[in-house]
């Protein structure tokens, strides 16, 4: 039975019956060998009832591939009945945990229109309302009820406020600091954040973080790394470092230097419902949200049209090379575990994934459209690989190194400036802080060198 969150593809719902010594299957899910997606059933995050005759559970079909949407159960052991609370197609999900208190108020934290925060499920109406959310991502939510108040304790963060605790006993009506336990960030240079919303190429409104210096001056705005995230459904938040643990872009050091960071939630980003992560293409309606987003902080004095750098790691170091191949504004890129070449990619990835994904998105496998995978390969825009100063950044265990060699013979061939960083023993993302400094200060000295602020 599934703990995490994360389902694994097809996991069942049971449980097991310590007194008979017997597992009950609840809930089976639905495996297919052939792929990771049609006709996979997932049951995972069990949370018990406080009287234990209740078990909720997440159920997901991922036939909708980067657009599934979890659904809530509830599983009544005395009728053995289960029953859906909510709908794919209505309230979207994104990693929840759950908390069923004492008087039957079922909790979730999740992440909405990407602010991680606390709200309340009704199953009775399939409704879910805030309780406790802002721009500040707050998480780690853990409750003591009793028969008076509830008692509940969290971590709260911003870009430039680094995690501390908090704790309310009446319903959040006030809140209470309780720790400082990274006070000394205070004396850190860090930067502000807005955020921001507008309208893409086809009206749908988008939202992103304009990350930037403290006071800067809009007759002169501050030139603009754009930062793509990965996933592509990965909703980047206002954590205190807000891509950290996917790769150590680094955001308040180049801030600090005079640089806004600006993070747009492009299509495909969860947390925005169902429709925001199913588009018509890959490389459209996500590279319009990008260019129209840069397009309106250049509008509102936000950034210097002349000074533009884009970065992006996973799906963003595909994407990326993608927006600046089509739009011809930036000065200097990095670009982290990307694909560059499709064609190669696709032998080197296994049958299912394959199958599931790119012959799904692409519409065709390279051997019937191979066009069609030479049109979205990076190192095949001659109007990015010949004109943008590229850093190359991939981990030596990550199974797409493969592609940062490809990418960095062709900036090769056509006599580009490039640098391509292989750390050892790092996989998808940096996990050892050694090499996590190193990646930072590359980064630094590649924007400062092809971007400078002055």
């Amino acid at each position: 039975m599934q703990k995490t969150g994360i389902p694994s593809r097809g996991s069942d719902l049971a449980i097991y019956d310590n007194q008979n010594n017997k597992l009950n299957k609840v809930a089976k899910g639905n495996q297919n060998p052939t792929s990771f997606f049609d006709d996979v059933i997932s049951y995972s995050t069990p949370f018990w009832s406080p009287s234990g005759d209740k078990l909720g559970y997440l159920r997901i079909d991922h036939s909708d591939r980067w657009g599934t949407t979890p659904e809530i159960g509830i599983y009544n052991l005395e009728k053995d009945a289960k029953e859906l609370i909510t709908d794919a197609d209505q309230q979207d999900f994104y990693k929840p945990i759950f908390h069923w208190t004492a008087d039957n108020k079922v909790y979730v934290e999740n992440t909405q229109e990407a602010r991680r925060g606390l709200f309340l499920i009704d199953p009775s109406e399939s409704t879910i309302s805030p309780v406790n959310v802002s721009d500040s991502y707050q998480s780690q939510f853990s409750f003591n009820s009793n028969s008076n108040r509830e008692h509940v304790a969290w971590i709260k963060e911003e870009i430039n406020e680094a995690p501390e605790l908090y704790f309310s006993g009446d319903n959040f009506n006030t809140t209470k600091k309780l720790s400082s336990f990274n006070k000394n960030t205070k004396n850190l240079t860090l930067p502000e954040i807005k955020s921001l919303m507008w309208k893409s190429d086809d009206g749908t409104e988008v939202q992103g973080w304009y990350i930037h210096p403290k006071n800067f001056d809009k007759e002169n705005p501050p030139p603009v790394i754009t930062l793509l995230h990965g996933g592509p459904g990965l909703p980047v938040s206002n954590k205190f470092d807000p891509y950290l643990e996917q790769w150590p872009f680094p955001i308040q050091s180049l801030t600090a230097k005079g640089y806004a960071i600006f993070i747009p939630n492009y299509r495909y980003t969860n947390s925005f419902g169902k429709e925001f992560k199913t588009p018509e293409k890959p490389d459209k309606e996500s590279v319009q949200d990008i260019i129209t987003g840069i397009n309106y902080l250049i509008s509102h004095n936000l950034g210097n049209k002349e000074k533009l750098g884009i970065m992006g790691h996973s799906h963003g170091g595909w994407l990326g090379p993608m927006v600046a191949a089509n739009n011809p504004i930036f000065k200097v890129a990095s670009f982290a575990e990307g694909f560059g070449n499709y064609l190669s990619m696709y032998g080197h990835l296994e049958g299912a994934r394959n199958k599931g994904l790119h012959e799904y998105y692409f519409e065709s496998t390279p051997y019937e459209n191979p066009d069609r995978y030479v049109e979205i390969s990076p190192i095949f825009k001659n109007s990015f690989t010949t004109q943008i100063p590229t850093l190359l950044e991939f981990g030596q265990r990550s199974p797409v190194a493969k592609q940062g060699v490809e990418f960095a013979k062709t900036f090769w061939r056509h006599d580009t400036p490039h640098k391509l960083a292989i750390y050892p023993n790092e996989g998808h993302s940096i996990q050892s802080p050694k090499m996590q400094v190193d990646a930072m200060k590359r980064n630094i000295d590649w924007f400062e060198k092809w971007l400078p602020v002055d």
